[in-house]
């Protein structure tokens, strides 16, 4: 099994900024060397901005990371898994911010270009499992489409927008999403499991 957003994550946890920025994170050539049976596409950036001021270097990191930095990880996951002759599975990071656009509590608080990242990994997902079926690929691409979760995005959220949530919005935890993908690989072969929706009751999105 391979994620890219898991290598990133146990960085984080064992060193400071500083000192990241000093060690390679997993490239996609990583993944062309490595032998693939299942990817975990990459974590995904949310900062908050308002579109019509928006900042170019945030979208930029949003829609790199992802929009092309996804992209470029399935892309070499299947050439590798077609390489070594595996039927492999895709697993892709969405969000219910494709389906439903949120609206934040406060006014000058925006999902900013978010949601359209999230809607563009659904339509390549939606790609990839088209292209794969046209060459009788036994490849399986599937969507995880979590609603409010906490997890280590929210650290780019403003001070006040934390506050304003506080413990009156419910959130799902980091456990139920992986319960979503053991579903998923839990699979057999010839099951193909589009997409899974989860949210925590109550969600306001």
């Amino acid at each position: 099994i391979v994620s890219p957003g898991a290598v990133a994550s146990e960085l984080r946890r064992e060193f400071s900024e500083s000192e990241l920025n000093e060690r390679p994170m997993m490239k996609c050539e990583d993944v062309a060397k490595t032998v693939i049976y299942i990817l975990s596409t990459p974590p995904n950036v949310q900062i908050q901005d308002i579109v019509i001021h928006g900042d170019l270097n945030i979208w930029k990191r949003t829609l790199y990371t992802n929009c092309l930095a996804l992209s470029i990880f399935t892309r070499e996951a299947i050439r590798v898994m077609k390489a070594h002759d595996i039927d492999g599975l895709i697993i892709n990071n969405s969000s219910i911010a494709a389906r439903y656009v949120p609206n934040h509590p406060l006014p000058n608080s925006s999902p900013n270009v978010y949601p359209a990242t999230k809607f563009a990994v659904n339509a390549l997902s939606n790609t990839l499992t088209n292209e794969l079926r046209h060459e009788k690929s036994k490849i399986r691409v599937s969507c995880v489409s979590p609603g409010l979760t906490l997890t280590e995005i929210f650290r780019y959220e403003p001070p006040e927008v934390l506050a304003a949530v506080g413990d009156s919005i419910p959130f799902l935890t980091s456990e139920n999403i992986a319960d979503s993908v053991m579903f998923i690989l839990s699979t057999p072969p010839d099951v193909q499991v589009q997409e899974i929706i989860v949210r925590p009751v109550g969600e306001f999105i």
